[in-house]
């Protein structure tokens, strides 16, 4: 059995839908917010089956084990903008193993998780309500807000399928990693806007769609070199995932993002084992 702890900060930019922008040339022109996203994670592995051993140096063929993980994202915390609650990710899956590493040969492993995270909601454009007028539904709601609010939300949640094959061999304190993956994502997402009132004064006009179901799945591949001194574990990713079409309802909207083209990633990061 096997148990890690870990905390990560992220930063990322959003278009700043928190304050109402100005119209510049006929167009809104959305500001961008950096946001300082954190996450406190833990993951377990527990061993249920060691594997077989066909030969000197080739051992742990079918061996087994259970997968799981936690993560808190702790916005209230950290009084992340725009973020006012804490969200709870879950995980739970199993990897199997093909080859066990030795001296002579790398491990290989299949692993298959299955991960979910509770709803997340940046803004809120209505906190009082909104009073509904003749436009409403199972997805859509807008009528006026009398109380103060954002001028933009979105929500949504996430639930993840990832397999991956993975092969690594470590020599000394050098370790290197090659991998496929395949993950699959589903999340029902949700946004919202208000304006000023028509007449210049009296309540804000908002509008409100919600339960949208939107689903992608896509391959990706990746590497990476690590390098292990006594406590401190340094190592550097890079990788690329396939792209994929666009929401039916945003396909024609102009935008320098291609979501069906492939993107290249890269990362490096520092551990300390205690």
């Amino acid at each position: 059995m096997s148990a890690g702890l870990r905390l990560t900060v992220v930063p990322i930019e959003l278009p700043d839908i928190l304050v109402e922008q100005l119209p510049s040339g006929g167009e809104a022109e959305w500001a961008e917010l950096g946001v300082t996203v954190p996450a406190v994670g833990g993951e377990v592995s527990i061993g249920v089956f060691d594997g077989l051993q066909i030969a000197p140096g080739m051992g742990g063929i079918g061996g087994l084990s259970l997968l799981g993980s936690a993560s808190v994202l702790p916005f209230d915390v950290f009084d992340t903008d725009g973020f006012d609650e804490s969200d709870i990710a879950f995980g739970i899956g199993a990897r199997v193993n093909l080859l066990e590493e030795s001296f002579y040969v790398p491990g290989v492993s299949l692993s298959l998780m299955r991960r979910s995270l509770s709803e997340v909601r940046f803004g809120d454009i209505c906190p009082s309500g909104i009073i509904t007028g003749g436009s409403s539904g199972d997805t859509l709601e807008s009528g006026t807000c009398a109380g103060s609010g954002d001028a933009g939300e979105f929500t949504f949640d996430l639930t993840n399928w990832s397999t991956r094959l993975v092969a690594s061999k470590r020599f000394l304190g050098a370790g290197a990693t090659l991998g496929l993956g395949r993950d699959g994502y589903d999340s029902t997402v949700g946004f919202g806007f208000r304006a000023p009132p028509p007449a210049g004064s009296g309540p804000a006009v908002a509008f409100r769609v919600r339960d949208i179901d939107v689903g992608s799945s896509r391959w990706t591949v990746f590497g990476n070199l690590s390098f292990t001194f006594l406590i401190a574990s340094i190592a550097a990713e890079a990788g690329w995932v396939q792209g994929d079409s666009p929401i039916g309802e945003f396909s024609d909207f102009q935008s320098n993002f291609d979501p069906g083209d492939g993107s290249w990633y890269g990362g490096v990061g520092a551990r300390i084992s205690l």
